[in-house]
């Protein structure tokens, strides 16, 4: 066999055949379903979210259930023995006409839907791989929230090297309006990044992010390809 999902066919079940075959008696609304939920079910996170995004397959696809969740089986075998830098959808296709394992009437409906689940894996995969490479080496952020708070203008300040407690005298000589960011990232194990703007720094902040988003515009722009482009 030339993909790796089929490489060790000769050990699977004869469940596996008869559940790729199951996938051509539902409609195409739930197949479509099926495209959309089975990428967060098979790169879930936790337990508790693959539970929770199974639940919610199950109550939009509807049907026969047992024959849903064979399939949802299968489909996650399929994802986890692919091999995004061996493996292409040309050996796939041809290690499944080689086999003849599914059913003539069903054929064309199956592959279609395995070519799209695929390329649906496959693309998801890429995108998590590039993410956790980037994230090796650069966190990502996760949000910034910002509030506005009021900083206490001292008229002194106390320097225990060269003041004693008992001398220090110190009052209020207004307030300053500041702005306190909270930076999230995938890497800061719950202790957020906070840093305080005073209303120029946050103006010059906005400006250099503006000019972030035009750049990355710029390099998209570069990087997709126009009508008539060759």
């Amino acid at each position: 066999m030339k993909s790796s999902v089929f490489r060790d066919f000769a050990r699977l079940s004869k469940r596996f055949t008869e559940d790729l075959n199951s996938i051509g008696g539902f409609e195409d609304a739930q197949l479509a379903l099926l495209l959309e939920r089975m990428p967060k079910i098979v790169w879930a996170k936790t337990g508790q979210d693959e539970s929770v995004e199974l639940d919610t397959l199950v109550k939009e696809v509807k049907g026969d259930v047992q024959s849903l969740l064979r399939i949802v089986d299968v489909l996650d075998y399929i994802a986890h023995k692919w091999d995004e830098f061996s493996d292409t959808l040309d050996n796939f296709i041809y290690d499944l006409d080689q086999l003849a394992i599914i059913q003539e009437d069903r054929r064309e409906k199956v592959k279609d839907f395995l070519v799209k689940y695929i390329r649906s894996i496959d693309r998801d995969k890429g995108e998590r791989l590039r993410r956790t490479f980037s994230s090796s080496v650069i966190p990502n952020i996760r949000g910034v929230t910002a509030v506005v708070d009021f900083r206490a203008v001292m008229n002194n300040v106390f320097k225990p090297t060269s003041m004693r407690i008992a001398e220090y005298t110190s009052s209020c000589l207004g307030f300053v309006p500041k702005v306190i960011l909270k930076v999230s990232s995938d890497a800061d194990q719950g202790k957020p990044i906070l840093v305080q703007l005073e209303k120029d720094e946050l103006i010059r902040t906005i400006d250099s992010l503006k000019a972030a988003l035009k750049d990355l515009e710029g390099a998209e722009a570069y990087l997709t390809p126009t009508k008539g482009k060759s």
